[in-house]
C-alpha cells in the first residue's frame, strides 16, 4: 500500500499517526504490522488473516468472517485522547449485516472510552460512542451502506465536535467532548468487542487501510477518498 499520503489514508505514517495497518500482503498471512512509528505489537485473535480475494488498495485486504475474529492492541497511552482531536479512518467492505458489527471499541461503555459499532438494526450504518452508553453519548451515521461495496470511513473529532465522513461526506456531527483515557478494563480492540477473548459484535467483512490519528483532526470539511 504506498501512494501520497497527506490527508488520505495510504502511504507512510507521519508524526500524528499512532497506528497504521496496510494490507498488501500473501494470502492468508496472519502477520499484521503497524507501519506508525509507534510500531505496535498487533494480536491476532481467531481466523483473521489477510485475503486476496477482495481489496482496495494492493495484494489483500483484511477478512474477519464474524466468528470471533479481531485484532487486539497493547495497552499504550497512543489510544488516549483525552478530550483532544483524533481521527479514525479506514476502508470497510460489508459480506452480511447483522447489528452492531463492530470496527474499534476501547473501554465501552466506560465513561473515558470510545465504540465505533453499527446501530441496532440490521443495515451497517455506523454509531460512535464517546462517553459511555445512552443517546447523549453517541452520534450515528446517517447513511444507509450495502453489501459487497467499498466505503471509505473517518470519525474526526475537532474542538470537542465528531463528525463521521462516508466517501468523504459528512453524514452526522455532535458535540462528543468526553475526555478518552485508558479505561480500566479495556483490551482495544479492531473487529469485534473487546474482551480477554473477543467473541460477540464482530465484523463481517473485509477492512483495508486502517489509520489512528492522535492530536490531529485530519478533515473538517468534505474531501475526496484517494481512489488509486
Amino acid at each position: 500500500s504506498d501512494a501520497t499520503f497527506g490527508g488520505s489514508i495510504r502511504g507512510e505514517a507521519d508524526s500524528d499517526t499512532v497506528l497504521l495497518i496496510h494490507s498488501d500482503t500473501v494470502d492468508t498471512s496472519t502477520t499484521f504490522v503497524d507501519s506508525s512509528p509507534s510500531g505496535h505489537a498487533i494480536t491476532v485473535v481467531g481466523d483473521t488473516h489477510h485475503e486476496e480475494d477482495q481489496q482496495k488498495f494492493g495484494a489483500t485486504s483484511l477478512r474477519f468472517a464474524g466468528s470471533s475474529d479481531a485484532l487486539q492492541l497493547p495497552i499504550s497511552t497512543d489510544w488516549d485522547f483525552g478530550t483532544g482531536d483524533f481521527t479514525i479512518d479506514y476502508w470497510v467492505r460489508f459480506s452480511a449485516f447483522s447489528q452492531y458489527q463492530t470496527f474499534y471499541d476501547y473501554g465501552y461503555v466506560a465513561s473515558d472510552g470510545i465504540l465505533l459499532q453499527t446501530t441496532s438494526g440490521s443495515g451497517g450504518a455506523l454509531r460512535v460512542y464517546i462517553g459511555g452508553g445512552g443517546s447523549a453519548n453517541y452520534l450515528s451515521d446517517s447513511s444507509t451502506p450495502v453489501i459487497n461495496t467499498w466505503y471509505h470511513y473517518a470519525v474526526v473529532r475537532s474542538s470537542g465536535t465528531v463528525t463521521i465522513y462516508r466517501d468523504g461526506v459528512s453524514v452526522g456531527s455532535k458535540t462528543l467532548a468526553a475526555d478518552i483515557n485508558s479505561p480500566t478494563y479495556a483490551v482495544p480492540t479492531i473487529g469485534a468487542k473487546a474482551h480477554t477473548s473477543p467473541s460477540e459484535y464482530e465484523l463481517q467483512g473485509y477492512m483495508d487501510e486502517i489509520r489512528i490519528s492522535k492530536g490531529v483532526a485530519r478533515w473538517t470539511s468534505d474531501f475526496t477518498p484517494p481512489s488509486c
